[in-house]
């Protein structure tokens, strides 16, 4: 970049003198054509060099593209943590004794779809007045509601 700037600034320097030296008629203003052309030919001089550097994007991309993969899936993973703990709350919120819930998912094309929702319960706590309600349909379609998931997706399992 130094030797550019010296180079343009010396061509114009003598373009100047040049100027100053040529005679005024017709072979005057010839001379002082040929060196403006020089100077637009220094100036010009880098962006014709750019075009002989060969580019490698293979290792550069490919290092970038493993670095947000794994940033993907680290946020991800992240995500389904998030979804697992206020599931947990919403259900514990609306009375069920929830011991764990868990989500698997999958990532297709940057995209998180949950593929299966498991949730296990203590049956323990059902008091003797509600046995007759069918517990596990209720936090199913409460879950496909809160997940938008299907019923499929969802698998809810009691403990004694």
């Amino acid at each position: 970049m130094n030797s550019w700037v010296l180079s343009v600034s010396a061509t114009i320097v003598l373009t100047v003198v040049i100027g100053l030296i040529a005679p005024q008629g017709k072979i005057g203003g010839f001379i002082k054509s040929i060196f403006s052309l020089v100077t637009i030919i220094v100036i010009i001089q880098p962006l014709v060099n750019l075009k002989n550097v060969e580019y490698d994007f293979n290792v550069s991309s490919n290092l970038e593209w493993s670095v947000q993969q794994d940033y993907l899936e680290f946020t991800d993973f992240k995500k389904t943590q998030a979804l697992e703990n206020d599931t947990k709350t919403l259900l514990l919120d609306k009375g069920y004794n929830v011991d764990s819930v868990t989500i698997n998912y999958e990532s297709v094309d940057f995209a998180y779809k949950i593929k299966k929702v498991i949730v296990y319960f203590d049956e323990s706590v059902i008091k003797p007045n509600e046995m007759n309600i069918d517990i596990i349909d209720e936090i199913t379609e409460l879950l496909m509601k809160y997940l938008s998931v299907d019923k499929g997706a969802i698998s809810v399992y009691g403990r004694k």
